[in-house]
């Protein structure tokens, strides 16, 4: 069952109610770790269907979440080799971009900044390489631009700390326009 079924309690939340709610439904290191794929993939389509839990159908107790599902917006598939020759539009681009339970990637990644699990499999991919399949593969250039991007966005993994900041609140019908509704 996705997640956006148990979310209808606050229509403007704060990022640290919709990450407790989160963490309470979905568990916090699962939720974290699901999230630093996305973060170091650039898959910003996780949207709250897209974190499926487990759930008994008798009791409709939670008992666990699913298998992380709906990656296909990671690592970038709509860009052209042009696009990788000029990394500051990419960095723009991904500064602007909302990760879809509605915050920008970089405010949900200072929450998590001090979360060791999360380090610690961050430092594990700071020399990420692809491994060439015997049939299906990308062009060479591709390859490179992508592990390169990919050890990159570790590297603001593993160089993050927290803001003292005030809490952004968007209301459900701004995340709609954002979101849904084009």
């Amino acid at each position: 069952a996705p997640m956006a079924l148990l979310w209808n309690d606050n229509p403007t939340p704060t990022i640290n109610q919709t990450l407790s709610k989160a963490f309470k439904i979905y568990g916090k290191q699962p939720f974290i770790n699901q999230f630093l794929l996305d973060y170091v993939t650039w898959n910003y389509d996780r949207h709250l269907n897209n974190y499926g839990v487990y759930y008994n159908p008798n009791t409709m107790e939670i008992i666990g979440p699913a298998k992380i599902y709906d990656n296909g917006d990671g690592l970038l598939p709509g860009e052209m080799e042009s696009d990788f020759k000029n990394p500051d539009r990419i960095k723009k681009y991904m500064q602007e971009r909302y990760h879809a339970i509605g915050y920008k990637f970089q405010d949900i990644l200072e929450e998590f900044s001090d979360n060791k699990e999360m380090r610690d499999k961050a430092a594990n991919l700071i020399n990420f390489k692809f491994e060439p399949h015997p049939k299906y593969n990308l062009p060479e250039w591709r390859i490179k631009a992508l592990e390169n991007f990919v050890q990159d966005r570790v590297k603001e993994v593993l160089n993050s700390h927290k803001r003292i900041s005030t809490p952004v609140s968007i209301s459900w019908e701004d995340r709609k326009k954002l979101f849904w509704d084009k």
